[in-house]
């Protein structure tokens, strides 16, 4: 793999069409010549946001088990109660473009391997493949999925909202974005249900198989709320 690095893509690149990957998008910062167009469309900080936490304290409750972390129902979905926060800052402050595509998943359902698929096929006109298989022509070294995992080309929209650094990124991104959630659909924002403006990729699979895969994969992060049975609670339920 080339670890040749690939200069950040700022806010005031016009000239620059997506898809780029997301790690080489320059963050938003105080200063930075494109940061009041890029932010200019809402404030820094909203002012809902400070009700987050009463209101994820009414939400109904499955108090933490040595197996499981308290989880928060929430618009028909169970969430670990940390996560909370950021996924309703998603909810609240995206507004989808023209052009935005949305890969749609439950976690260890193909979404990474969905994600290289869609940023190869979107990106091909900037990043052509090789003319010979295994060629070593320029295109070929520079193409981003040679030196970035899938997840830092195609980012989570509920990790995004999670800072303010990371936000500002996504408002920085060139269009077409390619992005991702492993959200419900009851969950995501009406720019993205309710318009046309953005198209939702989705890749389901037998929900009984993923418990294994997480047990088999070594997912502790996820195994540490999810015992096998209400994880399958939860898909029946969400899904």
């Amino acid at each position: 793999m080339s670890s040749e690095k690939m200069p950040l893509v700022s806010a005031a690149a016009g000239c620059q069409r997506g898809p780029v990957p997301f790690k080489d998008v320059a963050a938003v910062v105080a200063g930075d010549d494109g940061a009041a167009a890029a932010m200019a469309h809402r404030p820094l900080a909203d002012p809902e946001d400070e009700d987050h936490d009463e209101l994820i304290a009414t939400l109904p409750c499955k108090p933490p088990t040595p197996l499981m972390r308290r989880m928060r129902l929430y618009r028909g979905g169970w969430f670990p109660e940390k996560w909370l926060p950021a996924i309703m800052a998603f909810r609240r402050r995206f507004e989808a473009r023209d052009g935005d595509v949305v890969v749609a998943s439950l976690p260890k359902c193909g979404t990474t391997w969905l994600k290289a698929l869609a940023f190869a096929t979107a990106a091909r006109g900037t990043y052509p493949p090789p003319p010979v298989a295994g060629g070593d022509d320029e295109g070929n070294r520079r193409h981003p999925l040679l030196r970035l995992n899938p997840h830092e080309c195609v980012p989570f929209l509920e990790s995004v909202y999670s800072t303010m650094e990371e936000e500002s990124k996504l408002d920085a991104t060139p269009s077409p974005r390619l992005l991702s959630t492993h959200l419900p659909y009851s969950v995501l924002p009406a720019s993205i249900t309710d318009s046309s403006r953005c198209k939702i990729i989705y890749v389901c699979r037998y929900t009984h198989a993923i418990p294994s895969t997480l047990v088999l994969f070594g997912s502790s992060e996820l195994l540490n709320y999810h015992s096998e049975s209400f994880y399958l609670e939860v898909l029946n339920e969400d899904y």
